[in-house]
């Protein structure tokens, strides 16, 4: 029923598209991006089904299917505070929380990913330096001490890991490494 509804969405604004013109209706949308967000959201919903036949095929699949879906929940949520906006008793509830939505978390998303990118490739180029010290006294082929970044995904993966809460893995690495300057500056940055 959701896919049905969703593709007959799907045509409907497209009907609508033809009718006013795609420009005009395009700067319609852009004043209501909840609305922009919402139609995303029917295009993710017809992607779920041939993703979904695949997952048998591949398990990175699967994990695409439960990222669309997360994304077609955090998508359709601001529609509908968009209508609980009218009821008399939450509207001014309702318009608190988008107005926090929008502004306040976008800002500190801004500033936080900043930050964690910032602070993660520091710590990459902390690590590459101990793994290159460890590789030089002990030689290549050397399982003493393991890069537990060994790329900048994956060091901001862990720094985001560290910010919740998690800091024995890293420390731990970090207080094994062979470059005793860099160990000084990654427990410096680290606090």
């Amino acid at each position: 029923m959701v896919l049905l509804m969703a593709l007959l969405q799907i045509v409907c604004d497209a009907m609508d598209i033809k009718n006013v013109g795609r420009k005009r209706w395009w700067r319609v949308m852009k004043s209501f991006p909840a609305k922009v967000a919402y139609k995303i959201s029917f295009i993710f919903i017809l992607l779920i089904v041939p993703i979904r036949l695949a997952c048998a095929l591949c398990s990175t699949m699967l994990l695409l299917e439960n990222i669309l879906s997360l994304m077609i929940v955090l998508l359709t949520g601001a529609h509908f505070l968009f209508y609980t906006r009218a009821l008399k008793f939450i509207g001014p509830f309702v318009l608190m929380i988008y107005t926090i939505l929008s502004r306040d978390i976008s800002r500190f998303m801004l500033i936080y990913s900043i930050f964690l990118i910032g602070f993660s490739q520091s710590f990459y180029v902390i690590f590459g330096a101990c793994e290159r010290a460890s590789k030089a006294k002990y030689g290549n082929q050397s399982t003493r001490w393991e890069n537990i970044l060994d790329t900048p995904f994956e060091a901001i993966m862990r720094l985001f890991i560290m910010t919740i809460g998690e800091f024995t893995i890293f420390y731990r690495s970090l207080n094994t490494c062979e470059e005793k300057m860099m160990q000084m500056i990654g427990k410096y940055h680290a606090v």
